[in-house]
């Protein structure tokens, strides 16, 4: 393989100085952590590559060495003035003092290693850390399945995946006093669990990195500087994914049935209402059918025969009802009110009757038998025939005109 060939590899696939930088951050507490206790303390990067983490240890004022094999990785970090050698990073390691490292770190190296050399590392690590020490080991993460079955493969330097349980079991093996799984670079939402997990985030979206922490001995004291940062749970695992998306296959799935329960319930009262829609319609058809039955009697002859007896025996029943005395007074009303309103449609007959009416002094008569049928208030057309009276005996010079007229007149005219 080239010298040039891995850098351009790595710039293209695991991304630019500035994106690694900014992933590798979330690992400043630890080492802060560290300076506190060890202030001229030195951090070991293994596999340092173009010296991403060696910057970052820079920035923040803590002595660092780093070590690569690959020519081409480590021209950008001596460009750049970085502390670098090229070495076997276990021949390194083999070199050092007991006790005389702060920490010990590899980014995306353990995969490139084989599995012996891999524990002869760790081996090696805990001799030379100081108590209390870190070694920090990160790797591609084979729970997410896109990663442990096609991603990881894309650098022909990788040996082989390193599942969490296994590359976590190493340093408690050699006696470290304890060591966390930290999973990495999952999606926001994903983590904080507010986004519906879906298949394809079970599938792609578990978080695709993850490094073992693992810290050697010393007091409780300076351990318990650690422990907020051993105690907290970080990323997204598979197994959290496939439960959530259970969970949310289940809400859909009870959902769906309360849909079906609704749209039974639904499907019952439209049916109800059909029911309904045709009882109302026999119904209808009833009345339709009496209807007719009644238009059919009352165009029948035997109806139009029959009628004097109707009208007979409806008379004989209201007389019965009322008596002689009211049936004839509303008799006579009928017949007043015909002829009122007969005169009111023929104005020459109305001034003849008038005239006569004058002639044989009954006219005031007419007038009361007139307002005693029609009492105020009255219709308009009535109002008009007792005006037209008026109006006449005021022509005829007629002071004969009674005080109870002139009120009702008053009347009337107040109220229309």
């Amino acid at each position: 393989m080239g010298a040039g060939f891995y850098r351009s590899f790595e710039e293209r696939y695991r991304g630019s100085v500035e994106e690694i930088k900014k992933l590798l951050s979330f690992y400043i507490p630890f080492v802060l952590t560290l300076k506190e206790i060890y202030p001229d303390c030195t951090i070991i990067d293994i596999g340092c590559g173009r010296g991403e983490w060696l910057e970052i240890l820079n920035e923040n004022g803590i002595k660092n060495i780093g070590v690569d094999l690959d020519d081409g990785m480590l021209a950008r970090a001596k460009d750049i003035g970085l502390n670098v050698l090229k070495m076997d990073c276990l021949q390194f390691l083999e070199q050092q003092q007991d006790d005389s490292l702060a920490a010990i770190t590899g980014f995306h190296i353990a995969e490139h290693l084989p599995f012996d050399v891999l524990q002869q590392l760790i081996k090696q690590a805990r001799r030379v850390l100081k108590p209390g020490g870190l070694l920090i080991l990160e790797t591609p993460n084979p729970e997410n399945l896109n990663v442990g079955a096609c991603s990881f493969y894309m650098d022909p330097t990788h040996n082989h995946p390193l599942p969490p349980l296994l590359l976590n079991f190493l340093p408690e093996y050699y006696n470290f006093k304890r060591s966390i799984s930290v999973r990495l670079q999952e999606k926001e939402a994903l983590r904080l669990g507010v986004a519906a997990v879906k298949l394809s985030d079970v599938l792609k979206e578990v978080s695709p990195d993850y490094s073992i922490i693992a810290q050697k001995d010393a007091e409780s004291e300076l351990l318990g500087k650690f422990t907020p940062l051993f105690t907290q749970e970080y990323g997204v695992t598979l197994n959290t994914l496939c439960d959530r998306y259970d969970l949310n296959i289940e809400k859909q799935s009870e959902r769906t049935e309360q849909a079906f329960v609704e749209i039974s319930k639904l499907s019952s009262s439209i049916h109800d209402i059909n029911e309904c829609l045709n009882v109302f319609a026999r119904e209808l058809e009833k009345n339709r059918e009496l209807q007719q039955q009644i238009l059919d009697l009352k165009n029948s002859r035997s109806w139009r025969m029959t009628k004097p007896y109707r009208y007979l025996g409806l008379q004989f029943h209201l007389l019965r009802q009322h008596g002689m005395k009211q049936r004839i007074k509303h008799l006579i009303k009928r017949c007043l009110i015909s002829v009122a309103k007969m005169l009111q449609r023929n104005p020459g007959l109305k001034n003849i009757t008038r005239k006569i009416l004058y002639k044989m002094g009954l006219y005031q008569i007419a007038f009361k038998i007139y307002g005693r049928i029609f009492p105020a208030p009255m219709y308009s057309e009535n109002t008009a025939v007792f005006q037209d009276m008026r109006i006449d005996a005021q022509l005829n010079n007629s002071s004969l005109i009674p005080e109870s007229v002139e009120k009702i007149y008053r009347m009337i005219s107040k109220n229309n």
